[in-house]
């Protein structure tokens, strides 16, 4: 075979492995049809793939490597494409000055996020907590508006495998 190989030994494996990291993903977000149906291709392509791979790999072992490479990149894409569909929910916890608090919350109200504000006490001062659960969608909406209105907030981000009710959440 000619030099041809390498390159399709490298593309295939990155669509394959980007297809294993998504359909895993997006399993552990609940999606098993879709994570299911995902996997009859993933490994239809790892069957074709590795039969193109294991073929004459003594005397041609750069297919190993452009295999490997292949992976390591495919690991990338598939992560970076969940990053793009932001499935799922995130739960912000937000505390900040009492008088900025407020005025935090009023923006996100403003802005159509749902926000439950809780009086708190800081080591020196009165605080102000708040709880927003977003779709993951808005959080980059969300951490600008934050860091626009109270940039010495303290902000911690979680992802939320279940959220049920509550304003905005609608999908």
């Amino acid at each position: 075979m000619g030099n041809w190989i390498y390159p399709v030994i490298f593309f295939v494996k990155i669509i394959e492995v980007s297809i294993a990291t998504t359909r895993i993903i997006l399993m552990t977000k609940g999606k098993r049809l879709l994570s299911s149906l995902m996997s009859v291709v993933e490994v239809t392509i790892w069957i074709l793939l590795m039969s193109s791979v294991v073929t004459n790999i003594r005397s041609d072992p750069l297919r190993i490597v452009v295999y490997v490479l292949g992976c390591a990149i495919g690991i990338y894409i598939g992560s970076s494409i969940e990053n793009l569909l932001a499935l799922g929910h995130s739960t912000i916890h937000i505390i900040a000055d009492n008088d900025e608090g407020k005025n935090l919350a009023e923006m996100f109200r403003v802005k159509g996020f749902g926000v439950t504000t809780l009086p708190a006490q800081g080591q020196d001062e009165f605080k102000r907590v708040l709880l927003l659960h977003v779709m993951r969608k808005r959080l980059k909406d969300a951490t600008r508006i934050i860091s626009e209105v109270c940039p010495s907030a303290i902000i911690t981000v979680n992802e939320s495998n279940t959220v049920m009710n509550g304003y905005g959440l609608k999908k």
